[in-house]
């Protein structure tokens, strides 16, 4: 004989089973959500951290940059400074070598002229020679 309950026992396990199915689906949604929301939020903690970085960076950067520019300024001044000493030196010398050739006309004529080439030629004290 047939059960007569049967079918709705059929019926009962097909509508557990689909809430069974559908219990699951929705608690992967969920589950999927609350996951998407802590990626989202790992996420952003990582691009807040990249962006720090990036600030840290450039903010040394602008350090390093602005060190340069001092240091660009410091060599220019040194180089200038160096070029003064260097003409200056030059000016003194073209002097001494002006003041050494006037001398050395000088020493020429002394030695030219009769009275001064005898004083020039008397010795004045061993130690000189």
């Amino acid at each position: 004989m047939r059960d007569p309950l049967r079918p709705y026992i059929y019926l009962v396990g097909l509508a557990i089973s689909a809430t069974l199915v559908l219990g699951g689906f929705v608690t992967g949604c969920r589950h999927g959500k609350a996951s998407n929301a802590v990626a989202a939020a790992r996420s952003a903690e990582a691009a807040g951290r990249a962006q720090a970085s990036v600030n840290v960076m450039r903010t040394t950067l602008q350090e390093i940059s602005r060190r340069a520019a001092e240091a660009r300024a410091a060599a220019s001044d040194w180089k200038r400074k160096a070029e003064q000493a260097a003409d200056h030196a030059r000016v003194a010398a073209r002097k001494h070598e002006q003041t050494l050739a006037e001398i050395e006309r000088e020493l020429e004529r002394a030695k030219r002229d009769p009275d001064c080439r005898a004083q020039l030629e008397e010795q004045l004290c061993v130690a000189l020679h």
